[in-house]
């Protein structure tokens, strides 16, 4: 998901103060999707060929998975690689290689539209927020996506990791939390 938070107002005079924050809004916004889905049942196999099948945090996740009636997920597309459906499980930096070459795709995608969608360049973007549940890899996606866009070196970045599908509405909240203390500044 891209998102842009903006403030249209033109003076000082007009931004929000703490107490009135709706000038504050999301002018942009775009998602990208991988183009393979998988159901319930296809992650359930994949995890029991990868794990044990009684190590518990699995067994949680099993349930979870079952619990959650979600339907299918989309994924990328190496999920009919061979190479993933292994007896050992990827290495991190398979994991981060593959992320790097797909994940960063459908970011900057979503960024580009987002931006187009607000009709804001790249080159006047200040603040960055990320999520990921997926990579940790080192310097994070973020900077990848940011250096890519157009992004001026100097906008400062965010990135939250691990936060699973909350993930959205953290970044979100954090956007929205930096975007409010950049406009008191002015």
């Amino acid at each position: 998901m891209g998102a842009i938070l903006s403030n249209p107002a033109k003076d000082a005079s007009a931004y929000p103060s703490q107490e009135d924050e709706s000038s504050l809004m999301i002018t942009g916004l775009a998602t990208k999707w991988p183009s393979k889905l998988i159901g319930s049942k296809d992650l359930e196999a994949y995890a029991l060929n990868q794990y044990p099948e009684d190590a518990p945090w699995l067994q949680s996740l099993m349930k979870i998975n079952e619990q959650t009636g979600i339907q299918s997920r989309a994924v990328v597309d190496i999920w009919d690689d061979p190479r993933w459906h292994q007896d050992v499980p990827p290495t991190a930096e398979d994991v981060d290689a593959a992320f790097r070459n797909y994940g960063v795709q459908l970011a900057k995608g979503a960024a580009l539209d987002a931006l187009s969608d607000s009709h804001i360049s790249p080159s006047s973007v200040t603040h960055v927020v990320a999520v990921t549940a997926t990579n940790a890899g080192s310097p994070g996606y973020d900077q990848v996506v940011a250096r890519e866009l157009g992004i001026p070196a100097t906008a400062e970045r965010v990135l939250l990791a691990g936060v699973g599908c909350a993930g959205g509405l953290a970044a979100l909240r954090v956007a929205s939390n930096l975007a409010r203390a950049a406009t008191l500044q002015h």
